[in-house]
């Protein structure tokens, strides 16, 4: 089971966002862990990604012009949100495989629709494996197998986003006010 919630706002720093966040997600946790008979514990992979060390829940956060993504799940899971918005050919260009680009070029009239679906999923995945942008996204094909096979994307309003996991399904949707 996948729980995602997310918040909207108007006018936070980075670090009054990132802030919200974390508080946001100790409330979802907290929720889902009511009988933790201790404090929550986070560590930190090798690249950095941060996890549970006393609970059996996964987490991944994410944030973008004044929207946040928060997802829980059972299993390991790697999240990302963006807003339409105009896309960054030369981004693209950088870290984008051929076909990726390919199908990135196919129809111009999607092309920030699938830029933005090609950069969430890619950086889900990225999430989900833990190495993050120390691995070069360009080494990461998401419209390859196996890996198309653990994504699940969406749009949710003005954002997508991409969800990377072997257990994503079902998801639930939560909008939190803050």
């Amino acid at each position: 089971m996948t729980e995602l919630r997310i918040f909207r706002h108007n006018g936070l720093s980075f670090e009054q966002e990132r802030t919200q966040a974390r508080e946001v997600l100790k409330a979802a946790l907290v929720e889902r862990l009511p009988h933790c008979p201790e404090p929550l514990l986070f560590e930190y992979g090798k690249y950095g990604k941060p996890y549970l060390k006393n609970a059996a829940w996964h987490f991944s956060v994410s944030y973008t012009h004044g929207v946040c993504l928060i997802a829980l799940s059972d299993g390991e899971i790697g999240a990302d949100i963006e807003r339409l918005r105009a896309a960054k050919p030369h981004v693209a260009s950088r870290c984008f495989t051929d076909s990726e680009n390919r199908y990135l070029y196919q129809d111009m009239t999607l092309f920030d629709k699938r830029f933005y679906e090609l950069w969430t999923q890619k950086e889900a995945y990225l999430k989900y494996t833990g190495e993050g942008f120390y691995r070069s996204p360009k080494s990461v094909d998401v419209l390859s197998h196996p890996i198309c096979n653990s994504l699940y994307t969406f749009v949710n309003d003005d954002a997508i986003i991409s969800l990377c996991g072997r257990s994503i399904h079902p998801v639930s949707v939560y909008q939190v006010s803050l």
